[in-house]
């Protein structure tokens, strides 16, 4: 199934600037997930170590 997207262009260059702006904005929405799931790996795993550090103390 093919979508075929409509944008009506007078000049063409009203095109690309608009083509252009979603693509960076697609592009910065992935680079902030890929951030946001890093730093909560990143949590995930200190609050790990520290849990392990509470348990061998107990011991």
């Amino acid at each position: 199934m093919e979508f075929e997207i409509y944008l009506p262009c007078n000049p063409e260059w009203v095109c690309d600037i608009l083509l252009y702006g979603f693509a960076g904005v697609f592009g910065l929405v992935i680079l902030v997930v890929v951030a946001y799931i890093i730093r909560e790996y990143r949590v995930i795993h200190r609050v790990r170590v520290v849990r392990r550090r509470k348990r061998t103390r107990r011991k």
